[in-house]
């Protein structure tokens, strides 16, 4: 696996928690994995950091940015 570029990781999550807060009806992995062009493997790692860090939060299979 390629490793990523300095700062690729903060702006990634950065992008991820920014598309969260622009929907608020929440979204599906698979929805955010097209709209940023990440595979879901990559995606599902983002997500349950943002989760950790209480930015993001699941509601079955929704993804909901904390505000």
């Amino acid at each position: 696996m390629a490793r990523l570029r300095i700062g690729e990781k903060d702006q990634n999550q950065h992008s991820i928690h920014n598309l969260l807060h622009r929907h608020d009806n929440g979204l599906t992995e698979q929805e955010i994995a097209e709209m940023t062009g990440m595979d879901r493997r990559r995606l599902n790692n983002y997500l349950r950091d943002l989760q950790d860090q209480q930015k993001a939060y699941r509601e079955k299979r929704l993804w909901f940015g904390e505000r």
